[in-house]
């Protein structure tokens, strides 16, 4: 099972660290930006072709909005919507912390009551590791 991990990457590697621990704890494949090396393609490219070939998408949202892609979506946020055009399966996590003003936006886009999604909450690393585990 290949496991798409997104989440912003900057000051977040441990949470990040510990969803690949989750990962390849159930024998997965965790899919994340910064194991992608030298690529062909755009840094885009390579986040959405790596997003279609994965079974899983898994959403970790902290307090940070990110890097804005285009004025007012962050690369996070432009994977998360491509993986609900592809009606993979998604997961969320978030981060039990308060929020940038675009972070809270996007985290209502994302647990929208109609078309959005449950979630999970979690704290420490540890804590998003055994989530992980227990939702997958």
């Amino acid at each position: 099972m290949r496991v798409f991990i997104s989440s912003v990457v900057s000051e977040f590697e441990e949470y990040r660290a510990a969803a690949k621990r989750a990962v390849e704890t159930l024998d997965g494949v965790p899919v994340m930006c910064e194991d992608f090396g030298a690529m062909p393609y755009s840094s885009e490219r390579a986040c959405i072709t790596e997003i279609e070939s994965s079974d899983v998408f898994v959403l970790l949202l902290g307090s940070r909005f990110g890097y804005e892609q285009a004025p007012g979506i962050s690369v996070t946020q432009q994977e998360f919507r491509h993986a609900c055009g592809l009606a993979l399966p998604i997961l969320v996590f978030v981060q039990g912390v308060a929020m940038e003003p675009d972070q809270e936006l996007f985290r209502a886009e994302v647990e929208a009551y109609h078309a959005g999604f449950s979630r999970e909450q979690f704290l420490t690393p540890e804590e998003l590791k055994d989530k992980i585990i227990q939702t997958l």
